[in-house]
């Protein structure tokens, strides 16, 4: 068996195994692990979880203030991309200038309901650990749930997962998402790596509720198979080279609209001849 992550992008129906032949196709297991944005979609907001302290909280309680939220979706045995993907949040939450719990909150929903508050808790003060700032144990939220809440919650987001029953994994792909504070999806972040800037915007205009079409639709998606052929690519360099394209997209993006808006700016100022 290999542990790899397939990488392609968001358009295609069959996406490839990486390392294999073009003409191959994509495991069985990979069917349905996908993201199919729902910009404008309301959260069911009366879902009730568990927290990582075990107490009971239903979903609505971390909506209704001026706080947008990163909605993600992860687990603790998960064999590799989830560290990487929640690694790589923290690393970009420790530059903005925007704190967790502050001026905007994270939720991250447990894919697993056999893993428990306890170990919901383990890794939350693992990455709290690296995130260092003083509101963060209130603004980053672990949360569990029964297999039928977390469904509907992944759901109402767009968010495809499913159990690998050979291997007990949980197939998913790598993607936050941005919901308004009134529990609207905003936009969408793609793959491992978060550009601190485009993540500032997008919790901008999550805040006040504008819809953002994403810049860049890369999928990124942990599974075990069987190589017909016994070529591989490694999880990581896959990860990188998805995560680098992700942020190539998203900056050519946003330098194009910050070069427009300087250019309407330059053409407000110089006045006009006669």
């Amino acid at each position: 068996m290999a542990a790899l992550c397939s990488a392609g992008p968001m358009a295609s129906a069959d996406p490839v195994a990486p390392g294999s032949r073009a003409d191959e196709p994509a495991p069985d297991e990979m069917k349905g692990v996908e993201l199919v944005e729902h910009l404008g979609a309301r959260l069911p907001l009366d879902l009730d979880f568990i927290d990582e302290t075990g107490a009971p909280i239903r979903l609505g309680s971390l909506f209704g203030d001026d706080k947008p939220v990163i909605l993600t979706f992860n687990y603790s045995n998960c064999p590799m991309l989830c560290s990487v993907q929640l690694g790589g949040l923290v690393e970009t939450m420790t530059k903005l200038k925007w704190s967790a719990g502050k001026e905007f909150r994270v939720i991250t929903i447990g894919l697993d309901p056999t893993e428990g508050h306890r170990r919901a808790m383990e890794t939350k003060m693992s990455y709290l650990g690296r995130y260092r700032r003083p509101t963060a144990d209130e603004g980053w939220r672990f949360l569990t749930g029964t297999e039928a809440t977390v469904k509907a919650l992944a759901d109402a987001v767009g968010f495809g997962y499913h159990r690998n029953p050979a291997t007990g994994d949980y197939l998913h792909p790598a993607v936050i998402t941005l919901v308004s504070p009134k529990g609207v999806v905003a936009s969408y972040m793609y793959g491992i790596a978060y550009e601190p800037g485009a993540l500032t915007l997008l919790l901008g205009a999550a805040q006040h509720g504008t819809l953002t079409e994403s810049a860049r639709k890369f999928l990124l998606a942990c599974f075990h198979y069987e190589t017909k052929k016994g070529a591989a690519a490694t999880a990581q360099r896959v990860m990188q080279l998805g995560g680098l394209l992700f942020v190539g997209g998203l900056l050519a993006v946003f330098g194009t609209r910050a070069a427009r808006a300087r250019a309407r700016r330059a053409r407000e100022r110089t006045p006009e001849r006669t």
